[in-house]
């Protein structure tokens, strides 16, 4: 698919769906970031939103644990 990403605003083929804006007298519109800006964003794709989400794009959870030292 050939369009612009929805952060870096560049025209891409390599965009993935991220989110959903649901709209009243359309039913809505995707939300899509080209595969950089997915991996720096850690933007979750929607295919992968757990099943009750609205869509609203979302950051992929975080893997690691940061704990404070010496304190």
């Amino acid at each position: 698919m050939t369009g612009r990403c929805g952060w870096c605003r560049e025209p891409r083929n390599d965009l993935v769906a991220v989110g959903f804006h649901p709209a009243t007298s359309a039913g809505g519109v995707s939300v899509y970031a080209c595969a950089g800006c997915v991996a720096a964003r850690q933007l979750l794709p929607l295919a992968e939103h757990p099943v009750e989400t609205d869509g609203t794009p979302r950051i992929r959870p975080s893997t690691t644990t940061t704990t404070r030292t010496g304190q």
